[in-house]
């Protein structure tokens, strides 16, 4: 009678731990980017750029929207492209390749302080292959999510 009751105890207890662990559970497999596209997912509005050293002024209020494996960037006229997140480590890099455009760009990213930093990569061959997140060799942009 004893080990039934610790039994049924400890069922009660640990079964709706059971249940918060399988929620949090991910279903892609490791190394498929599922994290970094959840931490991209949402509408990111460009608040600075700088290339060369310089922040360059605009009046154009560009957005990127990243729904999954999917990327909107909408100024004047909205375009697709599709996300690839490349590589296991930080910074990590994506591969989007813009719909009707056969050669894909890449841009590595990082988010601090809630910002999304994109910089973008030399085609290969072209340069350096590290990302540069000063916006001194190449294009670098500082994104504010607006959907909070």
């Amino acid at each position: 009678m004893r080990k039934t009751s610790f039994v049924a105890l400890a069922l009660f207890v640990l079964a709706p731990l059971a249940a918060v662990r399988a929620e949090d559970d991910d279903p892609e497999p490791p190394g498929s980017g599922a994290a970094e596209y959840r931490k991209l997912k949402g509408k990111w509005t460009i608040v600075r750029r700088f290339f060369g050293g310089k922040e360059l002024t605009s009046s154009s209020k560009l957005t990127y929207t990243f729904d999954g494996d999917k990327l909107t960037i909408d100024s004047f006229k909205a375009s697709t492209s599709k996300v690839k997140v490349l590589g296991k480590k930080k910074p990590y890099v994506l591969e989007l390749t813009r719909e009707g455009f056969p050669t894909p760009s890449k841009m590595a990213f990082e988010i601090r302080k809630g910002e999304l930093y994109l910089a973008l990569m030399p085609a290969k061959g072209k340069g350096d292959d590290k990302p540069d997140f000063s916006g001194q060799k190449n294009p670098l942009l500082i994104l504010e999510r607006e959907d909070k």
